[in-house]
């Protein structure tokens, strides 16, 4: 692929899609599946995050990113296998990018590994971007396994197929052109297919219907959840649990000093500024 397609695709759906409505001014970002790293130079230098961290499983690419991009400010690249752990600390992320990753995640226990990561790493309120081709009714194991995920919440789900249409109509002539001069002819049908040219497969599936490009915004919202759960929460323990001979010999084995259900309340502590406050009295 042309690299005049990966940034004009990529910056694409950074400017017009992903980050519709997220706010990255002095966040901390990671992108999963950076690519040759255009789309995180692009949002570095238009959104100014607090640090912004692109990971791709190829070597190769990962050296390029560090070729052109290693002096901008907050900006790092790293090598690392997507599909197994994120190395970052738990809650340290803002936000998590993944653009046109989906063939990376397309078995249900790479994408039960890969969302588990996201919700460790994502902090509270966090919002997890995707954007990728689907199917006819806007599904993939990652969306539908997002969908089922009471951890997230799916903000937003657009379909975008005629405006990524238009991207690659735009870059039609450049890129045929960079094909004919730069690429083997044996493999050029693979790389008309792989650029998305019109008459290919991936261009008419898309025009026809067969396949569909969407945009996925969901946030973390699991604190919320448990705010607006409490509730529910204290009254199965008072009839359950409060006072049983069973619970008080586990605190007394832990050498709690404090009833267990105290415990109930340490998530919402780690909540800064009662963010969450408005949002729970528009559920009353």
């Amino acid at each position: 692929m042309s690299n005049a397609l990966v940034v004009i695709i990529r910056i694409f759906c950074f400017s017009f899609q992903v980050l519709a409505n997220v706010t990255l001014t002095d966040q901390s970002i990671l992108e999963v599946g950076c690519g040759r790293g255009a789309g995180a130079t692009w949002c570095v230098r238009t959104y100014a995050p607090r640090s912004y961290v692109g990971m791709d499983p190829s070597q190769d690419v990962i050296n390029l990113c560090e070729k052109y991009y290693s002096t901008i400010p907050q900006l790092s690249f790293m090598i690392a296998d997507l599909k197994t752990h994120l190395p970052f600390q738990n809650e340290s992320m803002n936000v998590v990018l993944s653009i046109e990753t989906i063939n990376l995640f397309d078995e249900i226990e790479a994408v039960k590994k890969f969302v588990n990561e996201i919700t460790r790493v994502l902090t509270p309120n966090g919002y997890f971007l995707w954007c990728g081709l689907c199917d006819v009714d806007g599904s993939s194991v990652l969306v539908d396994y997002l969908t089922a995920n009471n951890a997230f919440i799916i903000k937003e789900k657009v379909n975008i197929t005629r405006n990524v249409l238009h991207a690659l109509d735009i870059q039609r002539n450049s890129r045929t052109d960079f094909i004919e001069r730069y690429i083997q002819p044996a493999d050029r049908e693979y790389y008309r297919l792989f650029a998305g040219l019109p008459g290919t497969q991936l261009y008419n599936n898309m025009q026809q219907g067969h396949a569909e490009y969407y945009r996925v915004k969901s946030n973390f919202k699991l604190y919320e959840h448990y705010v607006l759960n409490k509730p529910q929460s204290e009254r199965i323990w008072e009839q359950f649990c409060s006072g049983r001979p069973f619970f008080l010999k586990i605190r007394q084995s832990l050498d709690h000093r404090l009833p267990l259900d105290s415990y109930l309340l340490k998530p919402i502590q780690r909540i800064t500024q009662y963010q969450l406050l408005p949002k729970v009295k528009s559920h009353m």
